[in-house]
């Protein structure tokens, strides 16, 4: 086993949250929204499922082949209000 930290590539910038004290809260990619490029974060904690639509709850991120959308873009794309 190696203790070497992988290499990141350019796409897979980091982002950083900070506490109440500036201490360092998280470490996670950082994901962006295809539709609007509104980035995600610790409170977008749950991804889209189908379970959302039968029970109307809000709706989740969107892990696409190769694109992320919100849940906000996600429904609207669903309505036919973008492409």
């Amino acid at each position: 086993m190696s203790d070497a930290t992988p290499e990141l590539t350019d796409e897979q910038h980091l982002q950083i949250a900070l506490d109440a004290v500036g201490n360092a809260a998280a470490l996670m990619p950082s994901i962006v929204c295809a539709a609007c490029n509104r980035t995600r974060t610790l409170a977008d904690d749950y991804d889209y499922t189908p379970l959302q639509l039968i029970t109307g709850r809000p709706l989740g991120w969107y892990n696409g082949h190769d694109e992320q959308m919100c849940g906000e873009c996600l429904g609207k794309l669903m309505r036919g209000e973008i492409h």
